[in-house]
């Protein structure tokens, strides 16, 4: 038995069958969580340490509120101290920064996970 396109609702009156996109159920769910790679580097750092990089990490979608940020995954990380901070965090978006340390070629790949559950 295959069922395709039901819609179940309460009421004596029934509505018009919603049909959305997948690309429209994705954006959806994105407000409410969004996994994502941050990334900084590779460049030479001539300056030795004591020095703060960063890049603003835009989301597909604005999140529902201003989300909880997670970095479960480190891919990558050269010539980095006091990694994975952010700053300037909100629904649309966060500032991703590191400190470098020593003179080099420095990066970091970390992913993130932004939730914004209810």
């Amino acid at each position: 038995l295959y069922l395709t396109g039901v819609q179940l609702e309460v009421g004596s009156q029934a509505t018009t069958f919603e049909y959305r996109s997948i690309a429209e159920e994705l954006n959806r769910c994105q407000r409410y969580f969004i996994s994502g790679m941050a990334a900084i580097g590779s460049m030479y750092n001539g300056f030795g340490g004591a020095q703060v990089q960063g890049v603003y990490v835009t989301y597909p979608v604005i999140m529902r509120a201003s989300p909880t940020l997670t970095f479960p995954t480190n891919h990558s990380s050269t010539n980095v101290v006091n990694s994975d901070l952010t700053f300037h965090k909100s629904s649309t978006g966060f500032s991703y920064r590191v400190n470098l340390i020593g003179n080099g070629n420095f990066n970091r790949r970390s992913t993130y996970h932004a939730t914004a559950e209810l």
